[in-house]
This record gives C-alpha cells, sequence and structure tokens, in this order.
C-alpha cells in the first residue's frame, strides 16, 4: 500500500502573524522618530524668514540710513509654518519667528519662538519660554 504524502510549502498562520506583530513594533518605533525629524527639518523654515527679513533690513539702512524706514517685511515664512514680527527702531531690530496658528509646528515645543537682532544674536525660545538650544 502507497500513502501518498503531500509537502505543503508557504508560510503558517503564526509565522505571519509573528511577522506581523514584529513588523507593528517597528512601525510603532519609527513613526515619532520621522514625526519628531520632520518637526526639527521644518524649523529652517523660521531660520529663513529672519535672514530674509534681516538683509531687506540691512538695504534699507544703506539705502535710507534708519531701519524704521519703508521698508517691506515678510510675515510668514514661506512654506507657511512660521509668521514673522519685527520690532525695529532708528538704529536696531529685533526680528520673531513663532509658529502660525494651525501648523505641524505648533506642536514644537521645544524650539516655540525664534529671534534675530540687528547685530545678528539668534536665539530660540522653547515652550515654557527658556532659553532652548540647538534650535539654529
Amino acid at each position: 500500500m502507497k500513502i501518498h504524502q503531500q509537502n505543503y510549502q508557504g508560510f503558517t498562520l503564526i509565522e505571519v502573524l509573528i511577522a506581523i506583530a514584529i513588523l507593528a513594533i517597528l512601525v510603532s518605533m519609527a513613526i515619532p522618530n520621522f514625526s519628531q525629524y520632520l518637526m526639527s527639518a521644518r524649523r529652517v523654515d523660521a531660520q529663513h524668514v529672519l535672514l530674509n527679513n534681516a538683509q531687506r533690513l540691512v538695504r534699507c539702512f544703506t539705502l535710507a540710513g534708519s531701519y524704521n524706514g519703508s521698508c517691506t517685511l515678510k510675515t510668514v515664512s514661506q512654506d507657511g509654518y512660521y509668521s514673522a514680527s519685527a520690532v525695529l527702531t532708528e538704529l536696531t531690530y529685533q526680528l520673531t519667528a513663532t509658529p502660525t496658528t494651525n501648523s505641524t509646528q505648533s506642536s514644537d515645543s521645544e524650539c516655540q519662538t525664534f529671534t534675530l537682532d540687528d547685530a545678528g544674536a539668534t536665539g530660540a525660545k522653547n515652550a515654557a519660554d527658556a532659553s532652548a538650544e540647538n534650535c539654529w
């Protein structure tokens, strides 16, 4: 009497479930890291609008001899993540960039406010209004 054996090839249900569980663990670790990376990469948008406005102010100072003349400054960053404001006097300026209300950067608690002044000094503050390092 001949017994016919079949060799099944493929994965068992347990093997598939283990692979899915490992994949879920890896994804759950990767998504927060990726979100944090995107948040820190978008900080360049704040730096860009501040440096652009500083350049505009220097041009105005060269032409008019004053920072508080008729300079046109950008109020929103290029990608729209930050809004910019300025405090101008005749010989000094203080530029500030803060996340716009509905942008994803408003949840960036590490670097909430960026500043740049006429001496080229840069600064940043976190959500607790304390000085933040490594934002620039």
